[in-house]
């Protein structure tokens, strides 16, 4: 883990896994074994202006073994990365990617167990399964990432 990287509570970082400066990660994330972000939108030996492009993982975020995540995107709050994914674009709350590039799938509830197609109702994210599986503060993680998805919806 490279100097300046933010990692918010509750997070799992897995072994092999390579996060440089200027990546943010939220809350109760989990981030895979090997897994790779870039922080440098246009890599070259001897240039003078190099700039750290930023990344942001929202809370509750899953990123599977292996994904590559290209810099300054933003993956949403309860997204999930498929195992080997190339992100390469800006993942929506609550949504699940898979391939090279990664696209989304499927809309995905807040403990990952029940995928939902793409044009689920905000409500339907929260599900008997989330109230089992997560504990209490990431519920209600959860619960206030969708209100605020209602809101925007409104």
């Amino acid at each position: 883990m490279d100097a300046d990287v933010i990692v918010g509570a509750g997070t799992r970082v897995q072994n092999g896994v390579n996060i440089y400066k200027g990546v943010e990660v939220g809350s109760w994330c989990f981030v895979g074994p090997g897994v790779v972000f870039t922080n440098d939108q246009h890599p070259r030996v001897g240039r003078d202006n190099w700039e750290i492009t930023s990344t942001f993982l929202d809370d509750g975020s899953s990123i599977g073994a292996g994904a590559i995540i290209r810099c300054g995107i933003r993956i949403g709050a309860f997204a999930m990365i498929g195992a080997g994914a190339v992100v390469t674009k800006d993942v929506p709350p609550f949504c699940l990617v898979t391939g090279v590039p990664a696209e989304q799938t499927h809309r995905i509830c807040a403990c990952g167990e029940t995928t939902l197609p793409l044009i689920s109702w905000v409500d339907e994210l929260i599900r008997p399964c989330c109230h089992k599986h997560l504990n209490p503060k990431v519920l209600q993680i959860a619960q206030e990432k969708v209100r605020g998805l209602e809101k925007r919806a409104s």
